[in-house]
């Protein structure tokens, strides 16, 4: 999705108020630059072409007229296997990883990956020519007692998707592409042992992502926030902390 930009027009305490000359969405994230600091934040409110944006930073520096970039992406949990054994602050970051990165005191703008670098034992349970719709198993990895399902994408709209290759029974990287999906000839979708939903791609065109695959939406996976029986509280991180929390209780 094309990313829009705006400028910051207020600021009170962690609400900043930008304007933007482009499509939003409700619940978007968006990023404050100031210098090289990019601090992120989620669109609470819309009123023609001015928002509301909740920074879960501290919005020290933040002047008028700073840039405002919002992303087209919802808030979102990353989900895959590595995540029982982490401890993450509210943005999810990883909290072993943050400490050897800044120290003992948390920095704003600093966005760790959530996902353990590391190579998990994957078994497909599909095989080419195998039809597929949003939400089958394509696999699974085993993790301690648990064993996770590698699902296809929840955005699988269309009728006709097929298993194209899918990797045999081994040890791969958390990123590497473990599956293929293919509708006809026109659409290609890659899956890897950690992913989220993403727009399909146009007709004609494919889309691959063998060396990254972006995060794991919770919308995406039905881990809405709604099915959480805890209300989340205010401050700059202790919401998305109650996000996270309520995504992988549902996992």
């Amino acid at each position: 999705m094309e990313k829009v930009t705006g400028y910051v027009t207020g600021v009170n305490g962690n609400l900043v108020s930008a304007r933007f000359s482009g499509s939003v969405r409700k619940n978007e994230v968006g990023f404050v630059k100031i210098g090289n600091d990019r601090l992120k934040g989620e669109v609470i409110r819309i009123s023609g072409d001015a928002v509301s944006m909740q920074i879960y930073e501290m919005t020290n520096g933040i002047q008028v007229g700073d840039e405002v970039e919002l992303t087209g992406e919802l808030l979102s949990v990353e989900l895959g296997p590595g995540l029982l054994t982490q401890v993450y602050d509210g943005l999810q970051n990883p909290l072993p990883k943050l400490a050897e990165q800044c120290g003992f005191f948390l920095e704003r703008g600093v966005y760790l990956d959530p996902i353990p670098d590391k190579e998990w034992e994957f078994t497909p349970c599909v095989k080419p020519g195998d039809a597929v719709l949003a939400g089958d198993a394509v696999g699974s990895v085993p993790e301690g007692q648990f064993t996770h399902l590698i699902m296809a994408p929840f955005d699988l709209k269309d009728e006709g998707w097929r298993v194209k290759s899918v990797k045999e029974k081994g040890v791969y990287h958390v990123r590497s592409t473990v599956a293929v999906l293919e509708n006809g000839a026109a659409k290609s979708r890659c899956w890897s042992i950690s992913g989220r939903r993403g727009a399909a791609p146009a007709a004609g065109k494919s889309r691959t992502c063998a060396r990254h695959t972006p995060p794991a939406k919770a919308r995406d996976w039905k881990f809405t926030a709604s099915r959480s029986t805890t209300t989340p509280p205010n401050g700059e991180r202790s919401w998305r902390t109650t996000i996270c929390h309520g995504s992988m209780c549902w996992a």
